[in-house]
């Protein structure tokens, strides 16, 4: 049995695990069939038809989304070439995204990850702390955070508790 449940954890890991295709969103489930994946029933938003969960680790699980999909109030980047990673903390909260377009979370005006973010310098990914604060992003244009000014494409980033780490 243990054999089998490690060649399974393999493949997945090699070819991912395709989320539950009923044909509407489902939310994963630890009861699912999909082996390892040991998350609280419920934790994780549901995912769409087509979506591939290829990695899960004590504190995360990862996938890839097959098209461009609302999650928590963000449009996240998706597309079937498997190009775009989301990643979801194991209580169901957003970890990292790549955002579809320019959007403001919490505030802050993040920028849209494109394939010409990434090839120009500077990443456009979105990161979150577990307990869904903002902790890092690209600006999508000039703002003032908490009395600072920031010129569009620069980074910023917060603690925990939300507020601005200035790099000295």
């Amino acid at each position: 049995m243990k054999a089998v449940f490690l060649a399974l954890f393999f493949l997945s890991c090699l070819f991912g695990l395709p989320a539950q295709s009923t044909g509407q969103q489902q939310p994963v489930r630890a009861d699912s069939s999909q082996s390892g994946l040991t998350v609280p029933n419920d934790s994780l938003p549901a995912l769409p038809k087509g979506a591939i969960i290829h990695k899960v680790t004590e504190d995360k699980v990862y996938c890839f989304l097959p098209a461009n999909t609302l999650i928590q109030g963000i449009l996240c980047r998706g597309d079937k070439h498997r190009g775009w990673e989301t990643v979801f903390y194991r209580n169901g909260k957003l970890a990292l995204v790549w955002p579809a377009r320019d959007t403001e979370i919490q505030g802050v005006p993040c920028r849209a990850a494109s394939f010409w973010t990434e090839v120009s310098g500077g990443s456009a990914r979105v990161t979150f702390y577990p307990n869904g604060q903002l902790k890092s992003c690209k600006l999508a244009k000039d703002c003032t955070i908490q009395g600072h000014r920031f010129k569009k494409g620069e980074h910023v980033q917060f603690n925990s508790k939300g507020e601005l780490i200035i790099k000295k």
